[in-house]
């Protein structure tokens, strides 16, 4: 049994990666019962306080009695939340089955997670932390519950996705290599580069060996290089026909100059925002 869990938390990028993730569980849960609570106080009726136009039936609806039609139950504030309850639902599963499925089904749960949690942390962070660096404006949600959450939404939303390590899969399972150190960083440790850190305290002290440099990632062994690229570029594996071989080289190399142009795009529109926070 301790056997096939320890097989399990190896198969999912070690105990580093899957503690993070059971992290992460934890906190959607609690995100998940602080909703519920929210559901509970939202509307508690004064009792000091009569409508006398409206009565409550068994079936949870007031009927008017002016107009003589029904209307639902839950005012707008209490479908706000009710809609975050199923949120929240829903992200603790998919927490869940991060850890509990297959590797492969496991990195497309992650990823999906990730990015609603993100989504979340988002609209949170415009609706009350945007305000803060404004004269005019003042948080859109307010009291404990509201800030609360938004913390634990910024842990799990926010930061644990920057820091959990990568769970990478080998481009050859028939030959299994081992993981570089950049294949495994963490976005934050590669936005820093502190992945390379050892090796740089290392060189500070001396002369580094050859054998004790990081491995090559997996994708750049010349083996797979040649299976991959060798049917675009080279001649007597007939490529495409009338294809220049600049053409076939970026083809080859298509989704590192999508990255390039994405990262460019954001740059230069980044670029604009201190003009024009300036100049608004």
């Amino acid at each position: 049994m301790f056997g096939e869990i320890k097989q399990h938390i190896a198969s999912h990028g070690g105990l580093q990666i899957f503690s993070w993730n059971a992290a992460r569980l934890a906190l959607c849960l609690v995100l998940l019962v602080l909703s519920i609570y929210a559901v509970a106080i939202i509307h508690e009726p004064d009792p000091t306080h009569e409508n006398p136009e409206r009565t409550t039936s068994k079936t949870g609806w007031k009927r008017s009695k002016r107009h003589g039609r029904s209307a639902q139950w839950f005012n707008n504030a209490e479908w706000v939340e009710i809609a975050q309850v199923i949120f929240y639902l829903y992200a603790s599963l998919l927490a869940l089955f991060t850890l509990t499925s297959p590797p492969r089904t496991a990195i497309i749960f992650t990823r999906h997670l990730s990015a609603l949690l993100l989504v979340a942390f988002g609209i949170l962070f415009y609706r009350n932390v945007l305000p803060l660096g404004t004269f005019t404006m003042h948080p859109m949600d307010d009291g404990w519950l509201n800030w609360l959450r938004f913390g634990l939404l910024t842990v799990s939303g926010f930061l644990i996705p920057l820091c959990i390590p990568r769970s990478s899969q080998l481009v050859d399972p028939a030959k299994p290599l081992p993981r570089a150190p950049e294949q495994t960083a963490s976005i934050l440790s590669m936005m820093t580069f502190s992945f390379v850190n050892y090796i740089v305290l290392k060189a500070r002290k001396g002369h580094v060996p050859y054998e004790e440099l990081p491995v090559l990632i997996d994708a750049a062994h010349a083996d797979y290089l040649c299976k991959t690229t060798f049917p675009h570029l080279d001649p007597s594996q007939k490529p495409v026909k009338g294809r220049h071989f600049a053409i076939s080289l970026i083809w080859v190399y298509r989704w590192s100059f999508v990255k390039e142009i994405i990262l460019l795009t954001i740059r230069i529109v980044f670029s604009f925002m201190a003009p024009l926070t300036i100049n608004r």
